[in-house]
């Protein structure tokens, strides 16, 4: 009788835990340039840009004395985040730091995220930064 040990495809991929890549992925994500259709205007804006040059940091209450999102990166640290070798702690503050800019753009009345990835309006056109 042969017997095989075999690991599920669930099983490897649970095993290869890389969080510098998993960072790496959302950070290029949050940094692409998306084309953003708002009534007769068009931006080709970055998630951080969008809200900066929209001022929608204002609107956040947690933003202490921070007027964009540089000044918060750098509040909380994320200003000289190493990418290549990242703490438990950066990942998260990284993540939770992109989940707030996230709901933050999400809130503003005018946009609204779609389910599946950010829906700015009717017409989204991702273009190469």
């Amino acid at each position: 009788m042969i017997h095989m040990s075999r690991k599920s495809i669930f099983e490897k991929m649970s095993e290869n835990n890389d969080f510098s890549q998993d960072l790496k992925t959302i950070r290029e994500l949050c940094e692409s340039k998306v084309m953003i259709r708002i009534e007769s205007d068009n931006y080709a804006s970055t998630l951080e840009e969008f809200i900066d040059q929209k001022k929608l940091i204002l609107k956040w209450p947690h933003r202490n004395r921070c007027f964009d999102c540089t000044g918060i990166k750098n509040k909380i640290g994320l200003s000289n985040l190493d990418f290549d070798n990242p703490s438990i702690d950066d990942v998260l503050t990284y993540l939770e730091y992109v989940a707030n800019m996230m709901r933050l753009f999400e809130n503003d009345r005018k946009f609204k995220m779609g389910s599946l990835g950010f829906k700015f309006s009717t017409n989204l056109v991702y273009t190469s930064a």
